[in-house]
């Protein structure tokens, strides 16, 4: 299994993960908001083991 990942909004990673389908993005400047997001990013990573395994293969797509 490969693990999701959490990426700031701006720059390069935000390219590449999807949100919601191989990972999450995280706006910085909105602390409670990036908070709320991890909470959701852990129930989401139990709902859906696929959820990292989509990141990878894009990662592999993109030969990254």
């Amino acid at each position: 299994m490969r693990s999701p990942n959490i990426c700031g909004c701006h720059g390069g990673p935000a390219e590449i993960i999807e949100h919601g389908l191989s990972g999450f993005h995280i706006d910085p400047y909105y602390p409670d908001q990036a908070v709320a997001l991890m909470a959701y990013f852990f129930e989401k990573c139990k709902e859906e083991p696929m959820l990292g395994f989509n990141g990878f293969m894009k990662g592999r797509y993109l030969n990254l």
